[in-house]
């Protein structure tokens, strides 16, 4: 039994030491710039200042494109917006990035819905 527990410690810790390789790639002032941005993004719709929120988000997925919850924020930017097919596009790319979470399925839905693509928007999922 104490076997399983070393090769699970060895398992986890060569996972987290994975994910500190791909986030220790980024430059920390590049992460800082993308953190700022989204910060921005964030004011930004919550004031409703769509156009502003969105251009925000584009710098940051230029900056750091495997982010889902850049690419998240955009589609809801994209959605205020009414740019349907824009949003149901990022969403994609939020499933891609996160399959476990739901908020790239709902935020597709979100879109096909306003596409008037109910039966697209059933099947998500």
């Amino acid at each position: 039994m104490a076997e399983k527990g070393k090769a699970a410690v060895s398992i986890s810790g060569g996972v987290d030491a994975e994910k500190k390789k791909i986030k220790s790639k980024i430059d920390p002032r590049i992460e800082q710039k993308i953190h700022e941005l989204r910060r921005k993004s964030k004011e930004h719709l919550s004031t409703k200042q769509f156009e502003e929120a969105l251009r925000c988000l584009d710098i940051a997925i230029e900056l750091h494109s495997t982010s889902y919850k850049l690419y998240r924020m955009r589609s809801i930017a994209l959605a205020c917006l009414q740019q349907y097919e824009r949003a149901a596009a990022d969403a994609d790319r939020v499933v891609e990035l996160a399959p476990h979470l739901m908020d790239g399925h709902y935020h597709k839905g979100f879109a096909l819905f306003h596409l008037k693509d109910y039966a697209g928007a059933v099947s998500i999922g």
